[in-house]
Formats: C-alpha cells, structure tokens, sequence
C-alpha cells in the first residue's frame, strides 16, 4: 500500500467525512460506519467516536488493513496506531 499523493489527500480532505471498513481474515470486507476525518499535512487521521473500544475501531487494529470509502476516493490503505503502546 502506498503512501498519499497530493490528488488522494485533495481529494479525501474536501469530505467531512470517510466510510471505513476493516478486512476480515478471508479479506472479505466489514460494514462500513461513517467517520469523521482530518489532514493533517500528508496524512489523513481518524478517531473512534466511541473510544478504542468500538468495535470497528478493534477490528480494524487488529485487521491492520481496511478500506475507505470518501465520497470522492476510495482506497486501500494501512492502519496503524499513532500513540505509543497502541492507543489511538
């Protein structure tokens, strides 16, 4: 999976918000609930509404790999905790 280019993240950043669906382990993919996401420079974050213990928030983790869906974009990208010891 790669990184953003400019068109993804102009692309991704003019939406509110993202659909985000985890992949189970046969890499058919999970329902998708309605986040919302920021830019931030070169990335794109979002943030369980409901804390680390949401269900689609465990599942991506562990996963490591989902999908997202922007009305404009969508993508196959890396998920990865951005705070020391796992916590989002």
């Amino acid at each position: 999976m790669s990184v953003w280019t400019e068109d993804e993240l102009r692309r991704i950043g003019a939406d509110r918000e993202l659909r985000v669906a985890s992949e189970r382990p046969d890499g058919t993919l999970r329902p998708y609930p309605t986040i919302w996401d920021v830019r931030s420079g070169e990335a794109i974050y979002i943030r369980s509404a409901y804390g680390v213990d949401s269900g689609w928030f465990r599942r991506a983790k562990t996963a490591g790999a989902g999908r997202i869906n922007a009305e404009r974009h969508r993508a196959r990208r890396r998920v990865q905790s951005r705070r020391p010891g796992g916590a989002w």
